[in-house]
């Protein structure tokens, strides 16, 4: 005779408020820059290809990419500060990390052009 036992319905998530995992702020893609610039450090200028992917969240506007070029000398933890200058000629504070000979990721930091 087949089980004819009754599962109760699954519970609805709880509201959030528009927050997302462990109270951190919903981030929404506003869209992503590309383009040659320059990458402007202490240790001089290089030509580079940029992606730079712009967030909106609880904090205001972020951006996080990478870049393909030569790479300015890391510091003792493999980050780097440094300043990329798009190919509209805005430029971008940010913070280069997972960097090798031919490219890094970065992290902006400050305020970040919006795409379009």
């Amino acid at each position: 005779m087949p089980d004819t036992t009754t599962l109760p319905a699954p519970a609805k998530a709880a509201q959030t408020g528009g927050r997302r995992g462990r109270g951190a702020p919903a981030m929404k893609f506003l869209g992503s820059l590309r383009g040659q610039g320059l990458l402007l450090s202490s240790a001089g200028e290089a030509p580079v290809a940029y992606q730079l992917d712009v967030f909106e969240g609880g904090a205001g506007r972020s951006g996080s990419g990478s870049v393909d070029g030569a790479m300015p000398p890391a510091s003792d933890e493999g980050t780097a500060e440094a300043r990329l200058r798009l190919s509209d000629g805005r430029e971008l504070a940010v913070s280069l990390q997972s960097m090798d000979e031919g490219g890094a990721l970065f992290e902006s930091r400050g305020a970040v052009p919006l795409p379009g």
